[in-house]
C-alpha cells in the first residue's frame, strides 16, 4: 500500500530550516492576507463500494472545494487535480498524518485513508488550506453548522509551518 512521504523530506533533500518555519509560521499567524479556509467550496462524500473517493482541484487560488465532509471509518482517498499551477505549487501537506503529497513529480492522490477525526491539508509552499470534517453519518449532517464551525478553525493548530509547539 502506498504511503504518504514523511513530512522531513518536503523539498527532496531536507526539512525546512527551523528560521524557514517560523518565518511560514508568521505569515500563517500574522498576516491578515493569509487564505481562511473557503467553507462555501464542499464536497459531501459519496460511499460507493464501501470507499469515499474525492477529487479536489487545486489553482493558484487554493483547494476547491477546500471543505471536505466524510463519514467516519470508511475507507477514503482524496484526489487532487491540478490546474494552471505555478511551479511554487508542489506539496500537499497532510501534518496530522505527518505526510506530504508531492504533486510536482506526480503524486495526485492519497493513499487509502481511514477517518477517524478532522484533519487538514496545505499547500506548500503557498499555505492554501483546506479540511476534512470527518462526521459519524453522512445522512444526518448540518452542512450550515459544518461551515460555521470549519470557518471558526485556528488553522496555526495542525499548520506545521505556523509555529505552534516546537520540541526545540
Amino acid at each position: 500500500m502506498e504511503k504518504l512521504r514523511l513530512l522531513d523530506s518536503i523539498d527532496g533533500s531536507e526539512a525546512l530550516s527551523e528560521s524557514e518555519a517560523e518565518t511560514e509560521g508568521e505569515a500563517v499567524s500574522g498576516s491578515p492576507d493569509v487564505a481562511a479556509i473557503d467553507v462555501e467550496k464542499y464536497q459531501v462524500a459519496e460511499v460507493k463500494d464501501g470507499l469515499q473517493k474525492l477529487t479536489v482541484t487545486m489553482d493558484d487560488s487554493g483547494f476547491s472545494p477546500a471543505l471536505l465532509v466524510v463519514q467516519k471509518d470508511i475507507d477514503m482517498i482524496i484526489g487532487f487535480k491540478p490546474e494552471n499551477l505555478n511551479e511554487s505549487y508542489n506539496f500537499v501537506i497532510f501534518s496530522e498524518y505527518n505526510g506530504v503529497l508531492d504533486i510536482g513529480s506526480g503524486q495526485m492522490e492519497t493513499p487509502l485513508l481511514s477517518p477517524a477525526e478532522d484533519f487538514t491539508f496545505v499547500s506548500y509552499p503557498t499555505l492554501s488550506p483546506g479540511y476534512v470534517r470527518v462526521v459519524d453519518a453522512l445522512m444526518s449532517i448540518d452542512v450550515e453548522e459544518i461551515k460555521k464551525e470549519v470557518a471558526a478553525y485556528d488553522f496555526s493548530q495542525s499548520n506545521p509551518l505556523a509555529g505552534g509547539a516546537s520540541c526545540h
